[in-house]
C-alpha cells in the first residue's frame, strides 16, 4: 500500500495566489500519479510506453552529462570522443543525441565518416527526416550543402536518388507509398540544393 507523505514546507509563498497555484500544482501532479497507476494496472502496455521513455529521458540525461564532461577535459581535440557517436546517431534517426552533441560542440556537424559523408549526407542516405530538419536548420553554411560531395563525387541529390535502407522501406506498406516517400525525399533535397 503506497502512502502519501506530506513534507512540511518551509519556503512561504508571497502571496495567496502563487500559494493556490503551488498547491494546485502539487495536487495535479498527485492526480496524474493516480490515473498512471491505474491505467498501468488496466492498460499493461502503457507501463511499457512509459518505462521506454524512461529509458529515453536518463540516456538522454546521460549523454548531455558525458558531453559537459568530455568538453570540461580541455582536449585540444575531442573529435575522437563524438566521431562515433555522431555517426551511429546520424544513421540511426538520434536527432537529440546529434542536438546535444552540437551544442556542446558546434564543430561536429562538420565531422565526416570514413565515406567523406557529413551529418546531413548520413540523414539522405538513411532517409533521417529529424536529423537532415535539424543538419539543415543548424548550419550557418546551407550553401556549402549544396556543393558536398561524398568519396564516390556524389552529392545530396545522388544520395536521394539511392533506393531508402529496406528498414526504412518497411515502415510503408505498398510499392507506391514507398515510391511516393522516395519521391518527396528526392524533392526535399532538390528544393534545398537549388534554393
Amino acid at each position: 500500500m503506497n502512502h502519501v507523505c506530506f513534507v512540511p514546507c518551509t519556503d512561504f509563498p508571497l502571496n495567496k495566489k502563487e500559494g493556490k497555484m503551488n498547491l494546485l500544482t502539487s495536487v495535479l501532479q498527485e492526480i496524474n500519479l493516480v490515473v498512471w497507476k491505474v491505467l498501468g494496472r488496466f492498460v499493461p502496455h502503457i507501463t511499457h510506453i512509459q518505462k521506454l521513455k524512461l529509458n529515453h529521458h536518463q540516456a538522454l540525461t546521460l549523454v548531455k552529462c558525458l558531453c559537459q564532461e568530455i568538453g570540461a577535459l580541455n582536449l585540444p581535440s575531442n573529435s575522437d570522443y563524438y566521431s562515433n557517436p555522431v555517426v551511429e546517431a546520424s544513421t540511426n534517426g538520434a536527432y537529440e543525441v546529434l542536438q546535444e552533441i552540437a551544442d556542446t560542440f558546434p564543430q561536429a556537424i562538420w565531422y565526416a565518416d570514413k565515406s567523406k559523408h557529413y551529418m546531413i549526407q548520413l540523414a539522405i542516405l538513411h532517409r533521417c527526416e529529424k536529423v537532415y530538419n535539424l543538419t539543415y536548420q543548424m548550419s550557418d553554411h546551407k550553401h556549402f550543402h549544396k556543393t558536398l560531395k561524398d568519396n564516390d563525387h556524389n552529392n545530396l541529390l545522388h544520395l536521394a536518388g539511392k533506393l531508402a535502407p529496406q528498414q526504412k522501406l518497411n515502415l510503408v506498406s505498398g510499392a507506391a507509398l514507398q515510391m511516393q516517400r522516395e519521391l518527396q525525399w528526392f524533392k526535399v533535397t532538390n528544393t534545398s540544393c537549388f534554393s
